[in-house]
């Protein structure tokens, strides 16, 4: 009975501690309903599937003639819209070369390649020339054949015990999560002498026995022996191999490759829509153009979605419906991840004028196709923003007027294409993920918020299935008006918007610390709690007001132009300090309940240990020569003497975070203060051990002597 009455005390004083004031919906800021109604009418989902259509005719791999196409189409596009400063910025690639911490990738030309079965039967199993996608990237040149050995899924030594595949062929079945192809070729070609590798890794419903996953090689050396090839098979045609050793046949495959591995450039397309009075902050759509063909949601999509958003926006600023952009609007189309870590190398000072960045990657599924969901990622902790509310309040609108199909000409505000799906739109605002062009700009030396319009899952992803005819105009034309929604609201900001977006982040703030309050309260529910609990229910309060207070300070900065918002912030500032002292107190309260009303436990928990004293004195600071976050392999051979698995109790997002939270203002104990009220309770040795790792590497220094 006392489980049940602390309960529901526990939810009146989260109730009581919110302070929250009940109001109306907020406004759109900078948006009026007219100009909402006129951005849905300029909007085109077909025009986009369009270029979706024409881009999807190459393969555009990052360093290859197709992906210089499918730039040069952009450059065309770009230019007969009317976006200014079209340009084309080209990165020396090598696979040596470093941007930041990411290695560039190499050129790779692909002449002809083909896999034939030549022993039991005579048949063709793959051609360059019929599906790019059936070759491995950067497999190089090769005329060979041999006998074909199954290996099950080739991902761990375990699976050659007793095979000899010296001169073979290797059969892979990699599915999701075991690895890809490039982890057989190494394990089977440059360590154990095989010839090549022939996958047909799925990790797609068997609804689809006839889809090919598109994979690539990515060590091209080891211990002197360099990498060979691979071609991707279907899962059909992957178990009529298998059946055919199963049953004592002896296979033997011919692979034929002629191909070039050799130094290219990364291309990076940009434009812009200049801005007047504040044409020195920036808003930038950034949509990678590369994969392998056909690639139509991944990446075709965004690359189309952010030229509609373009060409709409530049269509309603002429005819005066949207008021000049005072911010200059900036398009990028990159090479994924590769193509964004060197643009930003090369040009920190106009990324550093970026007060906004909106990736869009793989925006045009047709939901009920490919099983998939719209979602919109939010900034991590370390980067908190006005534009997780904004694209909230957004959201929440568009997704209030398109809840059901076949009522679209009774609301102003649906948004559905004539030739497009009829369909309720599946979305949702998320925590933050990475995997795109988005993370880099957050989780290094040069930090601006940065978010993600997405689909996931997708049944065809990475796959030969992944075609025009996946995409949705409807689907397109709403990501379209999403995005352009979002640029007008902040590229002519002013006093009134301002206003509400400043309101706007307040009541954001003020629900997520109400959120943060009920995580620290999970943690006090022991009878009685540890001292260390009271430690981490304090600390999540702690850091989710210095979170809330970053987010208003990001506002204020969009404002600094205008002096008669200041007093506004101030208010707002005041706000989240009372309702964080709130939140303390209650939890005092709550301690003093499950005490049976004695008041045992105390809301000031035990002093700093001596390692946390040593902590709190360190100080690390990035490397301004490395600005981008820590690029994937960067550390993978650690130092001489330390275990390189104990990094492996760090998530991915652990990982980046505490070097996002590396500004050379913050103690290592501030840090991982900061990610344990992110993430959970972490250890200060691990993370102590992490940077100290960066700092072998080059990457941190620390203001006071390094531990």
């Amino acid at each position: 009975m006392m489980r049940k009455t602390v309960g529901l005390i526990l939810v009146c004083l989260f109730i009581a501690s919110s302070g929250r004031p009940q109001r109306e919906e907020p406004t759109l800021p900078g948006l009026t309903s007219e100009q909402i109604m006129a951005i849905i009418d300029a909007a085109s989902g077909e025009r986009a599937l369009n270029h979706i259509r024409r881009l999807t005719l190459l393969h555009r791999w990052f360093v290859s003639e197709g992906y210089h196409q499918a730039a040069q189409y952009i450059i065309e596009k770009a230019r007969e819209i009317g976006l200014r400063d079209v340009t084309l910025h080209r990165f020396p690639a090598d696979g040596k070369i470093l941007y930041s911490t990411c290695r560039s990738l190499p050129r790779w030309t692909v002449r002809s390649a083909r896999l034939s079965l030549v022993s039991p039967l005579k048949k063709r199993l793959a051609s360059w020339e019929e599906n790019p996608i059936t070759l491995a990237s950067n497999s190089r040149s090769a005329n060979i054949t041999a006998p074909l050995v199954d290996v099950g899924e080739g991902t761990q030594a375990s699976d050659y015990d007793g095979k000899d595949v010296q001169g073979k062929l290797v059969l892979a079945s990699s599915p999701q999560g075991k690895g890809r192809i490039d982890l057989v070729h190494r394990l089977a070609v440059l360590e154990r002498g095989a010839e090549g590798v022939v996958s047909y890794r799925s990790y797609h419903l068997d609804d689809f026995p006839d889809l090919v996953t598109w994979d690539h090689i990515n060590t091209l050396e080891f211990n002197g022996r360099p990498s060979t090839f691979g071609f991707c098979l279907s899962k059909r045609m992957g178990w009529e191999l298998k059946r055919l050793l199963l049953k004592g046949e002896k296979v033997s495959l011919h692979a034929e490759v002629d191909s070039e591995i050799s130094g290219g450039h990364f291309e990076v397309v940009s434009a812009v829509i200049p801005g007047t009075d504040l044409a020195d902050q920036e808003i930038w759509f950034i949509a990678h153009l590369d994969h392998c063909q056909p690639s139509a949601n991944d990446n075709a999509s965004g690359s189309a979605a952010i030229l509609e958003t373009a060409q709409t926006l530049l269509e309603l600023c002429q005819k005066n419906v949207l008021p000049k952009p005072r911010m200059t609007l900036r398009f990028l189309w990159v090479p994924e991840i590769w193509g964004t870590y060197a643009f930003i190398a090369k040009y920190p000072e106009e990324t550093r004028k970026a007060i906004a960045v909106i990736n869009l990657d793989m925006v045009g599924e047709h939901q009920k196709r490919c099983r998939s969901v719209f979602r919109v990622t939010r900034t991590p902790d370390s980067t908190a923003s006005f534009l997780n509310d904004l694209l909230d309040v957004h959201l929440k609108f568009l997704l209030a007027h398109n809840p059901e199909p076949g009522k679209e000409l009774g609301d102003a505000y649906a948004v559905v294409s004539p030739w497009g799906s009829h369909d309720d739109w599946n979305a949702e605002l998320i925590p933050y993920s990475g995997g795109s062009d988005h993370f880099v700009f957050m989780g290094g030396v040069i930090r601006v918020p940065a978010t993600m319009f997405g689909s996931w899952p997708d049944d065809f992803y990475h796959s030969s299935e992944d075609t025009p005819d996946k995409c949705d105009p409807t689907q397109l034309r709403r990501v379209v008006v999403l995005s352009t929604m979002t640029a007008s609201s902040l590229m002519s900001l002013d006093s009134r918007s301002g206003l509400d977006l400043l309101d706007l982040v307040l009541m954001g703030a003020k629900g997520r610390l109400e959120e943060s309050f009920g995580k620290s309260l999970g943690l006090l529910r022991k009878s009685p709690p540890s001292n260390r609990d009271l430690r981490e229910a304090l600390n999540i309060i702690d850091w989710a007001e210095r979170r809330e207070q970053a987010a208003l300070e990001s506002t204020a900065a969009l404002l600094s132009h205008d002096d008669g918002l200041r007093q506004r912030f101030q208010g707002c500032q005041k706000e989240i300090r009372q309702q964080s002292v709130t939140l303390r107190q209650s939890l005092s309260e709550y301690l003093t309940l499950i005490n049976g009303g004695e008041r045992k436990g105390s809301v000031s928990p035990a002093g700093r240990s001596p390692e946390e004293i040593t902590a709190s004195r360190l100080i690390p600071v990035r490397n301004p020569a490395f600005p981008g976050p820590i690029g994937d392999g960067f550390l993978a051979s650690p130092a001489e003497g330390q275990d390189p698995a104990w990094r492996g109790t760090l998530s991915e997002f652990q990982l980046y975070e505490i070097g996002a939270f590396i500004d050379g203002r913050r103690s290592i104990l501030d840090i991982r203060n900061a990610v344990s009220a992110e993430c959970g309770a972490t250890s200060l040795a691990v993370i102590l051990r992490y940077i100290k790792d960066l700092e072998q590497a080059g990457l941190v220094n620390f203001l006071s002597p390094g531990p």
